[in-house]
């Protein structure tokens, strides 16, 4: 009799934490429709200016992309500020990394990276 009270008591429970969870989603789903950036303006505008603004010092691959995609290579920066430079250009512009080549250097914290973004 007790382990079907545990077994009634754990059912109510797991309801309880899928319900809160159906909501979590929810909301997640609702704040990304309503902060969706415009998708407007050049990529390659974007990603330039969103680098600099984070001190990340990159220059245009030597391969074209296409489709309206845009490489660029970052010869030497700090992981952290290369993370958070790449989150800022995806909030504001709509712009992701669409391929990635990213290469630990001998200083510990720091990466080379050849980056293709696109939207």
């Amino acid at each position: 009799m007790a382990a079907i009270v545990r077994a009634e008591q754990d059912v109510a429970l797991d309801t309880r934490l899928l319900a809160i969870a159906r909501q979590a989603i929810a909301d997640d789903e609702a704040l990304a429709r309503a902060q969706t950036p415009t998708r407007t303006g050049d990529v390659r505008t974007a990603v330039e200016a969103t680098l600099a603004r984070h001190g990340v010092r990159s220059t245009a691959s030597a391969t074209p992309a296409a489709d309206g995609q845009f490489s660029a290579i970052v010869a030497e920066t700090s992981f952290d500020t290369l993370v958070r430079a790449l989150d800022g250009l995806a909030r504001d512009n709509a712009v992701h990394v669409v391929e990635a080549r990213v290469n630990s250097l001998v200083q510990r914290g720091r990466v080379r990276a050849e980056l293709t973004f696109g939207r």
